[in-house]
């Protein structure tokens, strides 16, 4: 959703809105704020000053249209002391995530970025449910270098609730394709120095992107029809061992190999990728190549630089960097400090399946982040950054399950803290920054306005 159209439709409804949109250089509206132990009480139960009740009203209303398939579960109520709010875990589990898959910078300069998108990717695709699922698989959709991905149209048919009526076939074949990916991984040491194969690993990643096309486009209404798959001499041999056969209940009638090409439906190379998971066949996997897919786009130097010089804790890169404020230097040295702990921070260890999935999802997002960038760039990079290695590490020691998920909190607000675990923060809208309210009347925020049309929903 839009963030400038959201309040617009929310409010315009009612005709009772007249604040005016700030144009001029972008600004981040969204964020969170630090809250305190006293704030934090049982039964998900949150204490607010009464100053915050603007903005938390404004808050709710936006992420009450962002929210899919139902209405924002959360309430408030004005005491002497201040606000008392309630918000479900899973809503706000959901509205932190999506903020923070889309504000993907925790600290920006012109030489520094460091990325926080693959932790919550990470936790999201392998631990969380269907809503939060969704949105990850989504974002990791995005990343994937295939035209069919970048038409703005089918992308917001893909992912929605009438379409994607295959999200548990997704899901379970998704999660295959993760243990696969990650046997394969951990066979061949990739987290290790030895494996510097470049033209391996780019074929690696091409199958894996093609799989995951082929997944998506499979569930939507389009369907993917016939495929035709350019195939070497390993693929045709395995596609003529299935034709006119029944493995495991699955007839594979119809599959044809003529002149080395692989045809078959959508269907059926689905069929295929659930053989070639279940016996881990790693060179059939790297062999499926779907035609004309994966974007050949000419290499983009601030999307290289900004590769080069972030998702990582890199000192050499700070001392270069002449433009970082002592402020930005404490501020990334803290949250160095919190992935540094990550890995150690068990209560229950994951278990080897979900450790496969962590080793495999891991890699797929390193590659997709390196995948457009130049030979020279990649080899620079095959060093891992420290970021990497302490994910790695987490996914090793089974810790990912309860690894805590950092986010950047509200400067002005926060005390002493620039970065926080996500059990301790609130998410909020910023509609100052993008609208000017000085002639919006307030009694909208009322439990119901003079005329009894306007009713805020969320005022116990």
């Amino acid at each position: 959703m839009s963030n400038i159209a959201s309040l617009d439709v929310l409010l315009e409804k009612n005709r009772r809105w007249s604040g005016v949109y700030k144009f001029g250089s972008p600004s981040r509206f969204h964020g969170f704020h630090v809250l305190q132990s006293h704030q934090i009480q049982k039964y998900e139960m949150y204490h607010l000053d009464k100053t915050y009740e603007e903005e938390l009203f404004y808050t709710l209303c936006y992420f009450d249209q962002v929210i899919p398939y139902q209405s924002l579960r959360c309430s408030y109520e004005r005491t002497t002391t201040g606000i008392k709010l309630f918000i479900h875990p899973e809503d706000k589990k959901f509205v932190i995530y999506y903020i923070a898959l889309n504000e993907e910078q925790l600290i920006t300069t012109r030489d520094l970025q460091v990325e926080t998108v693959m932790p919550f990717l990470l936790h999201g695709l392998i631990h969380e449910g269907e809503k939060i699922f969704r949105l990850c698989y989504k974002h990791l959709v995005k990343e994937i270098p295939m035209r069919y991905f970048f038409d703005s149209r089918r992308m917001s048919s893909m992912f929605d609730e009438k379409s994607l009526v295959g999200y548990f076939h997704i899901r379970e074949h998704f999660d295959k394709f993760l243990v696969f990916l990650g046997s394969a991984v951990k066979e061949r040491s990739i987290f290790a120095s030895g494996w510097r194969n470049q033209s391996e690993m780019q074929a690696l990643m091409k199958a894996s992107c093609n799989f995951i096309y082929a997944l998506t486009k499979h569930n939507t209404k389009f369907g993917l029809g016939s495929v035709v798959c350019g195939a070497n001499s390993t693929l045709a041999q395995y596609a003529l061992n299935l034709v006119d056969r029944v493995v495991d209940g699955v007839s594979f009638v119809g599959v044809s190999v003529v002149d080395q090409t692989l045809k078959c439906t959508g269907d059926q190379l689905m069929k295929i990728y659930g053989l070639i998971f279940t016996n881990v066949n790693y060179e059939v996997f790297v062999s499926i190549s779907l035609n004309n897919l994966i974007e050949s786009r000419k290499a983009d130097r601030l999307r290289e630089k900004r590769i080069e010089l972030c998702k990582n804790f890199n000192s050499n890169v700070l001392k270069k960097s002449g433009r970082l404020t002592k402020k930005n230097k404490t501020q990334l040295e803290e949250l160095k400090g919190h992935y540094q702990y990550m890995p150690y921070r068990q209560m229950n260890v994951d278990s080897k399946k979900e450790t496969l999935k962590g080793f495999g999802l891991l890699f797929l997002l390193d590659g997709l982040s390196l995948y457009h960038c130049s030979d020279e760039l990649k080899r620079k990079c095959s060093v891992k950054t420290s970021l990497f290695t302490y994910l790695k590490d987490t996914i090793k020691n089974g810790a990912l399950k309860h690894a805590p998920l950092y986010v950047p909190t509200d400067d002005d607000r926060a005390s002493t803290t620039c970065y926080s675990d996500t059990k301790y923060v609130l998410p909020f809208y910023d509609i100052s920054k993008q609208y000017d309210l000085t002639k919006v009347k307030k009694y909208y925020m009322k439990k119901r306005s003079p005329g009894g049309a306007v009713r805020n929903k969320f005022l116990n």
